[in-house]
């Protein structure tokens, strides 16, 4: 081999350790850069959702976003039900404190009664984030809801458009410990004392309950039998309140409030005038990425409303 062989063959090799030094030195930059998901103790962080009632489909669909989430971002996801129980609530976060989780998401069954559990995650100095409903009480790092109070106006608007704004009308109620039952409230009634022509003939309560709005229902109409139109502050009241309308033949304009499957196609058959859509998936999704940015020491936001939208028939 000529020495002329031998040198083009050196500054070959040399220049194909030099790129291989510099893609091993930029490959461990990147994953220093990329900050694994992990606690002090280098285990993946550990993260307790307690929900109000998971058999509701909005949290199942909160559920689902926030698991899907977890497993993309590697973190541990305990969900917990406290099936609409205060008591059985504060057991859960007992039980998540005495596991040793990193952070606490709560969606309160009361937003009265949440500020003992939240106290007792405090003391414990695990962090709590709320989503969906707020908490009177108790250190809350971050809240996360939709923006409830929007929502109720749209319906209220909406349904002056399509009662004509005469009539009579009632408001069923979630329950009334809650802030999405309290805001939506708010949001529903601004409107109306502004710009209604209509009596009011009720408000009644079913605990965002669909058999217990049922029984409401049937007892409203009987007082009430030429009613209007009713804004049931949750998609599962409506359409217990749909069920006994139809069963009674009784030709009245029901809105809900959650955007549910079933609601939706509920809308599109025209037995719900139209409901107001939440993006639990998306509420989900954000509170485990809140969690995380917060255990990793990055400033978040006290509070994330995430958009809604009125859904009514798309055709006539």
């Amino acid at each position: 081999m000529s020495n002329r062989k031998r040198k083009a063959m050196k500054i070959t090799l040399f220049a194909l350790t030099v790129c291989v030094a510099l893609l091993s030195l930029s490959g461990c930059a990147l994953m220093e850069n990329k900050r694994p998901n992990v606690n002090k103790e280098g285990n993946p962080y550990h993260i307790g959702l307690v929900l109000s009632n998971r058999e509701n489909p909005f949290f199942e669909l909160l559920a689902n976003g926030a698991m899907n989430e977890a497993q993309n971002q590697g973190v541990k996801l305990t969900v917990v039900d406290s099936k609409d129980n205060s008591d059985t609530e504060y057991a859960h976060i007992q039980g998540l404190v005495e596991s040793r989780v990193d952070f606490i998401v709560v969606n309160p069954v009361d937003s009265d009664t949440v500020y003992k559990t939240i106290q007792y995650a405090n003391d414990a100095d695990i962090p709590v984030l709320t989503v969906d409903r707020t908490a009177n009480g108790g250190q809350v790092v971050c809240h996360i809801a939709s923006d409830n109070q929007a929502g109720g106006a749209l319906i209220a608007e909406y349904l002056l458009e399509r009662s004509g704004n005469k009539g009579s009308y009632a408001e069923m109620r979630g329950l009334d410990g809650t802030s999405a039952a309290q805001t939506r409230s708010k949001g529903f009634n601004d409107v109306m004392l502004q710009k209604s022509n209509m009596s009011q003939s009720a408000v009644v309560t079913a605990d965002f309950n669909r058999q217990m709005a049922k029984e409401v229902m049937a007892n409203l109409l009987v007082v009430h039998p030429k009613l209007t139109a009713i804004f049931a502050h949750n998609d599962e009241m409506a359409l217990g309140a749909s069920e006994v309308a139809l069963s009674l033949n009784k030709d009245v304009l029901i809105f809900g409030f959650d955007g549910t499957d079933e609601a939706l196609q509920a809308v599109e058959n025209g037995t719900l005038a139209a409901t107001v859509a939440q993006q639990p998936i998306k509420m989900g999704e954000t509170s485990i990425l809140r969690a995380i940015d917060f255990l990793s020491g990055k400033a978040i936001e006290s509070e994330v409303l995430v958009d809604v939208k009125l859904i009514k028939k798309t055709s006539n």
